[in-house]
């Protein structure tokens, strides 16, 4: 559970709840807005804003913040959405809660990091599967000896799902053309 997820159940908690309940939730509530810099007015769930956001330079990124967004809040309420503008490049409005944006840009951020890392694997996956390196008479230190580390593994599994792509030397003949 993120800390906005926390945040949300807290405040449920501190209206909800009974007793010591109650108060113990109040005053968790309390110490995690203090913490994050939330206001009341943050966590009121009707209140819809525009929140500018730049979200990058790769297309990919808002992509993924579309993603994470619709994950946030779904489409049942048609008055939320991204926004691009016209003129502005790489940053979106998001329409949504204060409690939705926090949450939308806390799991992007997190995907974001996740996403790079899972990319660099299928880059070394891709280069496994279609073998994409010079043959062994072509490099000039060799080693002995080769231990697969656990991200090794992970390549050469994910190469293994991978559509080999076999590349075919293009011949080329004096005058432009090929006869068979």
């Amino acid at each position: 559970m993120d800390k906005f997820e926390l945040i949300k159940k807290l405040k449920a908690l501190s209206e909800q709840g009974l007793g010591g309940e109650k108060i113990n939730a109040l005053k968790k509530l309390n110490d995690l807005m203090k913490k994050y810099n939330i206001t009341e007015k943050d966590l009121a769930i009707d209140t819809i804003e525009d929140f500018d956001f730049k979200y990058g330079s790769k297309n990919w990124e808002k992509s993924l913040l579309g993603q994470v967004f619709y994950s946030v809040v779904g489409d049942i309420f048609p008055e939320k959405g991204i926004y691009s503008y016209l003129h502005i490049k790489n940053e979106l409005c998001i329409r949504c809660t204060k409690a939705d944006f926090l949450e939308t840009i806390s799991k992007f951020n997190f995907y974001r990091v996740h996403y790079k890392k899972e990319l660099r694997l299928f880059y070394k996956a891709f280069i496994q599967a279609n073998h994409i390196y010079p043959e062994e008479k072509l490099i000039t230190k060799q080693s002995d000896k080769f231990f697969l580390n656990e991200e090794d593994e992970k390549v050469l599994t994910l190469s293994r799902g991978l559509e080999n792509h076999i590349f075919r030397k293009q011949l080329e003949q004096k005058g432009g053309t090929l006869n068979d």
